[in-house]
């Protein structure tokens, strides 16, 4: 994992499943296309089914709907 770098999954899953990853980072550009596009090429070495979902650390707080979801409900990877 890369330094300063924070994973998140939600641990709910069936063989048919994708892999919904969170990636907390301070340095993602900040547009979401680009972010998911950089991580979905590192994906292809590790497993097809990882669905990356990129978070610029600032914006991984309470008040964005889906990372309150992910810090709700999601497990850390440490």
């Amino acid at each position: 994992m890369v330094p300063g770098t924070q994973l998140f999954y939600k641990g709910t899953h069936s063989t048919e499943s994708d892999i919904d990853v969170a990636v907390v980072a301070d340095n993602f550009s900040g547009d979401p296309i680009e972010d998911t596009m950089l991580l979905m090429k590192l994906r292809r070495k590790i497993d097809y089914r990882i669905e990356p979902h990129p978070f610029k650390t600032e914006e991984f707080n309470l008040s964005n709907p889906l990372a309150k979801e992910i810090i709700t409900t999601g497990k850390e990877i440490k």
